[in-house]
């Protein structure tokens, strides 16, 4: 007889669950927030480390703050742990110190094979969400199903077009029918898209002052060179126009020192800000106009295009991967050149970028068809709405069992 109860899933991180700088891993913890909200059918419990995909490292009390956690401290194996529960998930957090993923991996992975494995056999875990390609995620893959556990794989992105990825997996979970599609061309595997979970409490601001032209995550795959190019242009042209640039894997640094090696100096535009990444993507959009997703690489989805729309923020993102079909007709889809790419680190031209420069301006002077913009994203945030995904989330996982 299959258990029809309560069924018990752990999200397995090797990072920060609410990582400021990865939008994998608030996925996979909204994901596990939206069943935990039923607690009739799903008890959720999660197990991450104090580490970060960062620029600028992140303590952990400041961490706790800024989610507004409350934890208790422990310590297993001479490390210190932390538990609490927030928004009914259980979650247990391994202190690796503010690190790199891959460092607390080097440091401390037997430790956080031991918390996993207690886990696994003390909560009497079904089901086990999770991502990574390296060799600690297979091995805990592996010790999952040892336990008797189904492993769902949060795929997020191109880092696991390989024979074998997915060997020790159950079921695996996309964001967009685009890269269900590249995944089953290239593997021959199936996957089941859903839309992005979107948590309104962490995304949608109270208050609102459109004021930035918003950029976040200055790095080369989310189209660096390109942005040079399109603030230079943008602060030259219309320095009435404010442009804000948030960090997150790339930061301030890095964006001043490759424009800087291409002969534009940045700094002496006082309209472009620069923001240390921020732990509420709320706190973003309140001061946010329109956003800026110029990607130059194959997007599997695009978060923070949602995270705008959401907002009533028209997001202007490239045509590169899934983020038309993430946007649909609620942002506004722009060409970008081909021979502009994430490894090119040339500068585009002042043609490549017209388009999007144009587009700004308009937008910025046409009230009328900003406010028809604005009404668009709303609309088009709809199909991401928790009381939308939540259901189709949960049929997932009780398909699963």
């Amino acid at each position: 007889m299959v258990n029809q109860g309560v069924l018990k899933v752990l999200l397995q991180l090797n990072q920060l669950p609410a990582d400021p700088a990865s939008g994998a891993a608030r996925s996979m913890l909204t994901i596990a927030e939206m069943l935990a909200a039923d607690g009739d059918q799903f008890e959720v419990h999660a197990l991450g480390t104090s580490a970060s995909e960062s620029a600028t490292p992140l303590a952990l009390g400041q961490y706790f703050q800024q989610q507004g956690i409350v934890a208790r401290e422990s310590v297993f194996a001479g490390r210190r742990v932390y538990r609490y529960t927030h928004r009914k998930v259980r979650t247990t957090l391994l202190d690796t110190g503010p690190v790199l993923p891959m460092v607390g991996e080097k440091q401390h992975a037997l430790t956080y094979d031991g918390l996993f494995g207690q886990m696994l056999r003390r909560q009497k875990i079904e089901i086990v969400l999770t991502y990574g390609g390296h060799a600690e995620a297979q091995r805990r893959r592996r010790m999952a199903r040892e336990q008797g556990c189904k492993v769902v794989f949060g795929l997020r992105n191109w880092g696991y077009l390989a024979p074998g990825a997915f060997v020790d997996c159950d079921a695996i979970l996309t964001a967009t029918q685009f890269v269900t599609d590249r995944y089953r061309r290239v593997l021959g595997i199936a996957s089941t898209p859903i839309p992005l979970p979107m948590e309104a409490g962490d995304v949608v601001a109270d208050k609102q002052e459109r004021i930035f032209v918003t950029a976040i995550n200055p790095s080369p795959e989310k189209g660096l060179f390109f942005l040079i190019r399109l603030l230079e242009e943008l602060a030259t042209r219309r320095p009435d126009i404010p442009v804000l640039i948030i960090e997150s894997r790339g930061n301030a640094g890095q964006l001043r020192s490759a424009a800087e090696r291409l002969g534009i100096d940045l700094a002496r535009h006082e309209s472009i800000m620069l923001s240390p990444g921020v732990a509420k993507p709320r706190d973003i959009y309140a001061v946010t106009r329109l956003l800026l997703m110029p990607s130059v690489w194959e997007e599997p989805a695009g978060r923070v295009a949602v995270e705008a729309m959401m907002n009533g923020i028209p997001p202007l993102v490239s045509d590169r991967g899934g983020l038309p079909e993430t946007v649909g007709a609620g942002g506004i889809v722009l060409g970008i050149p081909a021979h502009v790419t994430a490894e090119a680190r040339s500068l585009p031209g002042r043609e490549d970028v017209a388009p999007w420069l144009e587009k700004i301006l308009e937008l910025t002077d046409d009230a009328r068809l900003y406010e028809r913009a604005c009404a668009a994203a709303r609309a088009g945030a709809v199909r991401y709405e928790a009381a939308r995904v939540m259901p189709q989330l949960q049929a997932f996982f009780r398909g699963v069992r």
